[in-house]
């Protein structure tokens, strides 16, 4: 349980601030989502790509949207693209990227880049690691259908483990091991989006 309330206290899992109203009296609005896989990025920026689009839909199905093709993307890029190997990652990165969003049916309307990051600090080249940031959004017809990530089990119920996974667990344990400082296990690339994804 020590392990689970240091995850939930993680602003990336527990806060609901990605819901929004349209009116003030209706009940539809709007649900947004990030995802972002930077670390994974340093060894296969394809990997970090597909991963960031996989954890950006994963973190938007808590709220009841109008349907998968209504999901639009942004995608920030910081690169230090200027500098040797750094371009080539970054469009490894796009073509994975694309690749992905064209299996979805998903488009990225928007975005920006930021291909200048790195910095000389006390003489040396210091490259910040390249990133990028998927944020998705959609209609949200009733704002009130919504998951929330808090316990309601009071005095009695149980907690349920179900491997959606099927044993690969892709973000590798992540928000657990960030929020016990460890280091983040061996990582895979998403699967075929069809089998992630139903329906599609």
């Amino acid at each position: 349980m020590d392990a689970l309330r240091r995850v939930l206290h993680l602003p990336s899992v527990s806060s609901k601030g990605f819901l929004a109203t349209k009116s003030y009296t209706g009940l539809t609005g709007g649900a947004c989502a990030i995802g972002e896989q930077p670390v994974k990025g340093l060894l296969n920026p394809k990997a970090m790509a597909r991963l960031a689009v996989g954890e950006a839909l994963t973190n938007l199905v808590w709220a009841k949207v109008s349907a998968l093709e209504d999901v639009k993307a942004s995608g920030n890029w910081m690169y230090a693209a200027k500098l040797g190997g750094e371009g080539a990652c970054m469009y490894d990165a796009a073509v994975a990227l694309r690749d992905a969003m064209i299996d979805l049916k998903l488009a990225i309307d928007g975005g920006k880049d930021s291909l200048s990051m790195a910095a000389q600090a006390g003489g040396k080249l210091v490259k910040a690691p390249g990133d990028l940031v998927i944020s998705v959004y959609a209609p949200c017809p009733d704002i009130t259908k919504t998951v929330t990530p808090d316990l309601k089990l009071g005095d009695k119920g149980a907690i349920l483990f179900i491997d959606l996974a099927k044993g690969k667990r892709r973000l590798g344990d992540l928000h657990s091991r960030e929020s016990s400082a460890q280091q983040r296990k061996p990582f895979q690339v998403l699967a075929r989006q069809e089998t992630y994804f139903c329906g599609t």
